[in-house]
């Protein structure tokens, strides 16, 4: 529902690049503007309309595994 705000108490996920997590804990800067971004890119799980917080994020994470490709890191 982009541009509209999210209610107080509804929840929202956002995908973290693999250097933005240092042994286990995500760093702040995972929640930063990226470049060429106008607003916070999540995703909120109330819209995902599932059943259980659980079922939000497998869906969430079925939506990365599709979308998104692992690829060899560099040398």
């Amino acid at each position: 529902m982009k541009g509209q705000p999210v209610p107080e108490a509804d929840h929202v996920a956002r995908y973290c690049r693999a250097s933005s997590v240092e042994n286990g804990e995500i760093s702040a800067t995972a929640f930063m503007l990226r470049q060429g971004e106008e607003y916070l890119s999540v995703n909120w799980l109330e819209e995902l309309k599932r059943p259980s917080r659980a079922t939000q994020i497998r869906s969430l994470q079925e939506v990365y595994a599709r979308k998104l490709r692992r690829g060899r890191a560099p040398n």
